[in-house]
C-alpha cells in the first residue's frame, strides 16, 4: 500500500459525517454531544453546563438554531485537522539530527525576502485574508 493509498484509508476512517453530526444536534444537541463529536469540547462542555442548570435553556436554545448553520463548518474544520495531521510531515524524534542553520542569502534574494515579509506585515495590519481553499481532493 503506498503512502496516499494509506493517507486516504486513514482518512475516511477518522473523518466526521455530516449526518451523524445533525443526528446528534437534533437529538442530544442540548447537551452539546454534536460538539463533542466534532472536537470542540470547550463550547460542548458550556452547553452541557448550561442544560443542566436549567436556566441556561434560555441562552441554550437560541445557540442549537445557530448551530444549524454552523454544523458544516465544524464538520470540515476538523475533517481539515484530520486530513493536515495525516498529511504534514513528523516531527524529528528526540536526539535525530537536525537540519543545517540556513545559509545567509545573496543580497538580491535578501532584498526581495525582506520586501516580502513588509508585505506580509501590511497584509496582517490591514486584516485581508484570502478564502480558505481545500487543500486536498477529500474535502471536497
Amino acid at each position: 500500500m503506498d503512502d496516499n493509498q494509506r493517507i486516504d484509508t486513514l482518512y475516511e476512517q477518522g473523518r466526521k459525517s455530516m449526518a451523524l453530526s445533525y443526528l446528534l444536534w437534533l437529538v442530544l444537541g442540548a447537551f452539546g454531544a454534536h460538539r463533542f463529536y466534532n472536537g470542540a469540547t470547550r463550547s460542548a462542555v458550556i452547553q452541557l453546563v448550561l442544560t443542566l442548570t436549567g436556566v441556561g435553556l434560555v441562552i441554550v436554545i437560541p445557540w442549537l438554531l445557530i448551530d444549524l448553520f454552523l454544523i458544516p463548518g465544524l464538520v470540515n474544520d476538523k475533517n481539515r485537522e484530520i486530513l493536515d495531521l495525516l498529511t504534514s510531515d513528523p516531527a524529528p524524534a528526540a536526539g535525530a539530527e537536525t537540519a543545517p542553520p540556513p545559509q545567509a542569502l545573496p543580497p538580491r534574494e535578501a532584498e526581495l525576502d525582506s520586501r516580502r515579509k513588509a508585505m506580509l506585515d501590511d497584509l496582517r495590519e490591514t486584516g485581508y485574508r484570502k478564502p480558505e481553499r481545500a487543500r486536498h481532493p477529500l474535502l471536497r
